[in-house]
């Protein structure tokens, strides 16, 4: 059985979903399998990590959640050692999705599973506008991908 990468989305609709999977896997098909849950309001003020696990063990399904109304961007936090796995991904929704610069992507830390939804998404959305407005090349913390 092939393993499954989780991803957490907060802004994606089912459409994004299921026309970013299918980018995904068209030049991947032999890649692990992708399970894609949204995250809606009922859930921003629980742990990350126990989200996680409940969609690992199967007690969490996907589309048993809420999508979020109309963010100003579109999330997806991946559980994925694989870095490389984590590239495709992102540039498979990016490469077929509309605005692809409101989009933030991340790759899911132990630090960061024992953090809330709301305050890992509000950290991510001010490196994002941080982002938006630096350089990488002015910041010499920023790793090169």
């Amino acid at each position: 059985m092939k393993l499954k990468t989780i991803c957490l989305t907060l802004g994606f609709s089912e459409q994004d979903i299921i026309i970013g999977r299918k980018a995904f896997y068209k030049p991947n098909p032999h890649a692990k399998r992708l399970k894609i849950f949204p995250v809606g309001d009922d859930l921003l003020d629980k742990v990350v990590g126990d989200t996680l696990q409940a969609a690992v063990d199967g007690s969490r399904k996907a589309g048993d959640l809420p999508v979020d109304s109309d963010p100003a961007f579109r999330v997806m936090l991946i559980d994925s050692r694989d870095r490389n796995q984590v590239i495709k991904i992102m540039r498979s929704f990016k490469k077929v999705l509309s605005e692809p610069e409101n989009m933030i992507f991340a790759m899911m830390t132990d630090t960061a599973k024992g953090w809330t939804f709301r305050f890992y998404f509000d950290h991510l959305s001010q490196e994002h506008e941080f982002m938006k407005t630096h350089s990488p090349r002015e910041n010499l913390d920023m790793k090169k991908i």
